[in-house]
């Protein structure tokens, strides 16, 4: 019984040992120091840093050229917590600005330096930072010919482009076939009589014809009769 009683003394003891050191180790001193500068020259000694966490929180404060430091030379004793540990802090002077913030994180049991270049103008101009030439070297071998990629989509259709000039007249082309015929058309009205002609003469019968010709035939002898008949006289009447 008397040793579980001795075992009980000594495991809370060593529970005990091991919370303070936790809590020791959480609760250190953090150290911010460093050098201050106003508008490019060393700040005056009395000149406040003023430290704050980002949220904007004040935890501590300091002056420089204090505690037998350089006149432009602050420091700030920082007691810490498990709130604060790993937090960032901000180091600033009242009335000035900065053109990049000087900050650094909270650690425990560690002196941390910060340095601070701040200026008296609100809108400090930022240092150009000159650019470096880059050194061009030779030009190498070009490479080979990559694969062709594949095709895009098609791109939408362009504006219409304005008419063309007129070409040249083209040559007559060929006859074509005949086309089939057409179905009759409808009848047209019919037209109106045409005036009555005169009366044709009277023809012969074939046998009164052949009479006829007899007759002109005699009539003709008997004239070329006469008309023999008639010279004969005449010489006659010359001779006499």
């Amino acid at each position: 019984m008397t040793r579980l009683r001795i075992t009980s003394v000594l495991a809370a003891a060593l529970m005990a040992v091991a919370l303070f050191a936790a809590v020791a180790s959480a609760q250190g001193v953090t150290v911010f120091t460093g050098t201050v500068s106003l508008d490019g020259a060393a700040a005056p000694a009395g000149t406040t840093v003023t430290l704050s966490t980002s949220g904007g929180t004040v935890i501590g404060s300091g002056t420089t050229g204090a505690d037998g430091l350089s006149a432009d030379t602050y420091r700030v004793d920082i007691q810490s917590t498990a709130a604060l540990e790993g937090q960032t802090v901000n180091a600033n002077v009242a009335g000035t600005s900065q053109v990049a913030q000087a900050s650094g994180v909270l650690t425990v049991n560690r002196v941390i330096t910060v340095n601070i270049e701040a200026s008296t103008d609100p809108t400090p101009t930022p240092t150009p930072i000159p650019t470096a030439t880059p050194i061009v070297g030779a030009t190498g071998p070009a490479g080979a010919t990559g694969a062709a990629g594949a095709a895009g989509a098609d791109g939408s259709d362009g504006a219409a482009g304005p008419a063309g000039a007129r070409g040249a007249t083209g040559g007559t082309g060929s006859a074509g076939a005949a086309g089939a015929a057409g179905d009759a058309g409808a009848a047209g009205a019919t037209g109106s009589a045409g005036a009555t002609g005169p009366a044709g003469a009277i023809g012969l019968a074939g046998d009164d014809a052949s009479s006829v010709l007899g007759v002109v035939a005699l009539i003709l002898g008997i004239v070329a009769l006469i008309g023999a008949g008639g010279a004969i006289f005449m010489a006659m009447q010359s001779r006499e």
